[in-house]
Formats: C-alpha cells, sequence, structure tokens
C-alpha cells in the first residue's frame, strides 16, 4: 500500500470519528458524556444509604443496572427544541440515565425486592426505598401530622435543602390491613413551568417510613409513550429479521455445497468463537436482563440463569448459525473474484499476522 493511499485511510477514519461524535449529540443531546462512578461504586453507594431505612438483608441477591427514563428524555428534547434553555445542564437532566440497585431477600421471586436505591451517574442518591413482604407488616396508620414531620426530617438526614421544595402534597391509600401514606414534595422553581410539576416524594407503608422516589407528571405521557413505541418494534424486528433471512442464506449454502464450493471449517470456527462470545456475555449481564421479567414460580436468581439459557438458545444459537452460513458463503464468492480480501481472516486464523499484504488489509477493513 502506498503512503498516499495510507494517508487518505486515516484521514478517513479521523472524519468518521469527528461525525460520529457531531452527530451523536445532535441525535442525543441528554446522552451523558462521561459519569463519575462505576457499576459496583454505585452499588457500594447504595447499600451503604439503604442501611437508614432498615436492617441489611442476610445473604441478599443485588441487581445493578444502568437504567433510564426514555420518556423523561422524550420531554426535555421536545421542550428544548420548543425554545426552553438550559434543560442539559438542568436538574431534571441528571434524573434521564442513573444506576438501580435492587436488593432482594434470598428465595425472592420477581417484584419481591426488599430495597431498592437509585444513584445518578455523578453519585448522587436519587431514591431509597423499602418494600415490607406483605400488607400485614408496618402498622396501621400514621397520623398526616406525623408523617410530614418524620418525612421533613428524614429528607433533611439525606442532603436536601427543604428550603427549595414546597409544601408537601398528601395522598392516601387504602389497604386491606392498612393505609399508606404519600408526600409529594415539588421543587421549586420549575425548570418547565407549572404544566410539569416534579419533585420527590415520601412513602409510609403504615407507619412504617419507606423511603423516597423521584416523580415527574407529565400530562402528555400517553401520547409520548405511543411516540416510542415503534423502537420497541424495531427491538423485535431484530429478533425476526435473524429467523426470516436464516432459511434464505441456507439455501445458497446448500446450493453451493453440494456443488462441492464450499468449506465449513472457518464457517465453524466464527460460530464458534460467536457461540462462546455470547454465552460469556449472558453469564455476566442475565441479571440485570432479567430485572422486570417474571414466569411466576421462578425465584429472581432462577430467573437470571432462565433468561441467560433463553436468551442463548432462541437468540444467540441462530445468530451463530447465520454467521456459520453467511460467512461460508461469503468466502466462497470472496474466494472466485477478491481472494485478496480475505488475506487479514486467513492470517487471523492462521496465526500469521506480519507481512505486509496482511497489514494493508486490516488497515483497509
Amino acid at each position: 500500500m502506498k503512503p498516499l493511499q495510507i494517508l487518505s485511510w486515516i484521514v478517513i477514519g479521523a472524519l468518521g470519528a469527528v461525525l460520529l461524535a457531531r452527530s451523536y449529540h445532535e441525535a442525543l443531546p441528554f446522552a451523558p458524556d462521561r459519569w463519575s462512578i462505576s457499576v459496583r461504586e454505585a452499588e457500594t453507594i447504595a447499600l451503604e444509604r439503604l442501611s437508614d431505612l432498615g436492617a441489611p438483608v442476610a445473604d441478599p441477591y443485588i441487581v445493578t443496572r444502568l437504567s433510564s427514563n426514555p420518556l423523561l428524555e422524550r420531554r426535555l428534547q421536545l421542550e428544548s427544541d420548543a425554545g426552553v434553555d438550559g434543560l442539559r445542564e438542568g436538574w431534571l437532566s441528571k434524573r434521564i440515565f442513573y444506576y438501580e440497585v435492587v436488593v432482594y431477600a434470598p428465595g425472592g421471586r420477581p417484584g419481591e425486592w426488599s430495597y431498592r436505591g437509585r444513584i445518578g451517574l455523578d453519585g448522587d442518591v436519587e431514591g431509597l426505598e423499602l418494600q415490607l413482604a406483605s400488607h400485614d407488616e408496618g402498622g396501621v396508620e400514621i397520623d398526616e401530622g406525623e408523617a410530614r414531620d418524620q418525612a421533613d426530617r428524614f429528607l433533611s438526614d439525606q442532603g436536601f435543602d427543604l428550603g427549595s421544595w414546597g409544601q408537601p402534597e398528601i395522598r392516601s391509600q387504602q389497604l386491606e390491613t392498612r393505609t399508606d401514606l404519600t408526600l409529594r414534595y415539588r421543587r421549586q422553581p420549575l425548570e418547565l413551568g407549572d404544566e410539569f410539576p416534579y419533585g420527590v416524594e415520601v412513602r409510609f407503608s403504615g407507619r412504617t417510613l419507606a423511603g423516597y422516589r423521584f416523580w415527574f407528571d407529565d400530562p402528555e405521557e400517553e401520547a409520548l409513550a405511543a411516540r416510542l413505541q415503534p423502537y420497541q418494534f424495531l427491538t423485535m424486528g431484530r429478533t425476526l429479521s435473524v429467523l426470516i433471512l436464516l432459511p434464505l442464506v441456507a439455501i445458497l449454502f446448500v446450493r453451493r455445497y453440494h456443488d462441492g464450493e464450499i468449506g465449513v471449517k472457518r464457517g465453524l470456527q466464527i460460530a464458534g468463537l460467536v457461540f462462546a462470545s455470547a454465552t460469556a456475555l449472558m453469564v455476566f449481564s442475565s441479571a440485570y436482563l432479567a430485572e422486570g421479567s417474571s414466569t411466576g414460580v421462578l425465584t429472581r436468581a432462577q430467573m437470571s440463569w432462565m433468561t441467560g439459557s433463553w436468551l442463548v438458545a432462541f437468540f444467540f444459537l441462530p445468530i451463530s448459525l447465520m454467521a456459520f452460513l453467511s460467512w461460508s458463503v461469503g468466502e466462497s464468492l470472496c474466494r472466485e473474484r477478491w481472494g485478496q480480501k480475505l488475506a487479514a481472516f486467513d492470517a487471523l486464523f492462521q496465526g500469521s499476522v506480519r507481512n505486509a499484504t496482511v497489514a494493508a488489509s486490516c488497515l483497509r477493513g
């Protein structure tokens, strides 16, 4: 490869990186540029602060994941496009992306969590919640005045300056054996006006203080959710596309294989690599992927293994098969017309990458 060609590829790569960075912020203006704590640090912060609500769970099953509020993000995008300034640096924008830490007791089923914490990407605690095991716990009812005093003290202890919050709105929910109270504190001033109130709410399960969490009321929430529904169908379409394309590629493979034009060794190696990588991915990520899913009889820990196994068998196995078929067909076509395009792949699998042809092929790739 000539020096001018090498320089051209480097320039093209640099321009592509700049364009990607620029388009990323244009498409997702409220996506975080960076965050200052890791998943494990968020988990440590949450477990430490959740002790303010009660005794820690013995031998807990803990799920920590990076989560987001897509409806709030879309609302801020629309308001920013409408001319509202300062939203990217505002209080609400920091509540779009966060770490969620969920603590389950041993044998707890999906939804039967004991504690839940919400930690901002900057390490700020945005919510701490306790869930009682049954409606018979927590006492019958707490007086509204006493609840207000406890809520004020609790928020102050958590670092809230109550001077920035309005008087709480008290709501009650009558259960079979107790009455739960929610005290909603509205933040002042509101970034989006009175039409879109938000703040934190302190919850009481009977007489038991059950923590606080962020709330945001959007009068157009259902309309926003309807606009985001096509993106959910795209996720489903990603799975269906593999199943649709698989038989089409299989037909091409069978024809060429019977004509003796296809070898299977390299395709099997690639399929094995894809499948092994997917299995390893599920070992590390099935716990948070399963959060929110339930089969009714499995515990939360068992649900993680079930979700990981299901994804490996019904999503990644077809992808591995697709990798095998498509590589085998594609390699056969390249051998006939553009053999040099396979130089880097051949060298990788043969363990020989220190030559000019391979280096040039890798750079082009």
